[in-house]
């Protein structure tokens, strides 16, 4: 009699960054390379960009090909969005850009499943997007606090995925992965302002690292719930710094290569 090993659903979750997102790519393509298969998909903040674009997509080739290609102009057509209400860029133009990408496109029509995460300044709460329009859901998931202005949908007002949920894992168990791989892009603290004890640091070095430390602590405990941890440990980009893909998706690779003995032992 011939048994047969029955395989397990495995679920992908990209944890939240910035332009350290990029990351992401790469670890898409080495899995990919090395026949793992993506049966979920979850994303918080950029881990939701790249993830919705993949889950979409299909193909990491074409992401990886517009990445590479970015210029700062490409990026000032987006973020280039000026507003004093509830942040520093209204988020218009990146949600018209995202309409483009994904026109119109639903992700309950995803080819894989696949869920984004904000969060409700109102009551803390994660909220998780797995029905509805993918570039809304995205948007939201994005709206990093003080520079993108919330989004406010279904009366909630949320913000940045990576506020509550930096690395979603309880999301994808929920969504039937069996096997969870995680890539938490905050598992090494880098600081942006040069710190020495003194008052002599500047307010926005003072956020920025204020909200790294607050993801950076949150992404240890959620990673806890993973059976593979990824961490592209790269020094410190700015948020918004997409110049820097090729770097990113290099750093990407080196950390899932490193990581894929286990990963073929779990499958």
């Amino acid at each position: 009699m011939w048994f047969f090993k029955k395989k397990k659903k495995v679920g992908l979750v990209l944890g939240s960054g910035g332009a350290r997102g990029l990351a992401h790519i790469g670890v898409i393509k080495t899995l990919l390379k090395n026949k793992v298969p993506i049966d979920f998909i979850v994303g918080s903040s950029s881990g939701a960009l790249v993830g919705g674009l993949f889950a979409s997509w299909g193909r990491i080739d074409d992401l990886e090909k517009m990445v590479r290609g970015v210029t700062y102009k490409d990026l000032a057509k987006v973020l280039v969005d000026p507003t004093w209400k509830g942040g520093l860029i209204k988020g218009g133009k990146t949600l018209e850009f995202l309409r483009k990408l994904f026109k119109g496109e639903r992700i309950e029509d995803l080819k894989i499943p696949f869920a984004a995460v904000a969060t409700d300044v109102g009551t803390a709460e994660t909220v998780i997007f797995s029905k509805g329009g993918l570039a809304e859901a995205i948007r939201a998931s994005v709206s990093v606090p003080l520079v993108y202005s919330p989004v406010l949908t279904g009366g909630r007002l949320l913000v940045d995925g990576g506020v509550s949920s930096p690395v979603p894992v309880e999301v994808a168990k929920n969504m039937g992965a069996e096997i969870i791989i995680a890539v938490n892009l905050d598992g090494v603290y880098f600081s942006a302002g040069n710190h020495d004890g003194s008052l002599s640091s500047s307010t926005i070095d003072i956020l920025k690292d204020s909200y790294f430390a607050l993801r950076y602590n949150l992404a240890k405990k959620e990673v806890r719930g993973a059976d593979v941890v990824i961490e592209p440990a790269m020094e410190y980009i700015e948020d918004f710094d997409f110049i820097r893909g090729k770097e990113a998706i290099e750093v990407g690779e080196k950390a899932t290569e490193k990581m894929m003995g286990r990963i073929k032992e779990l499958l």
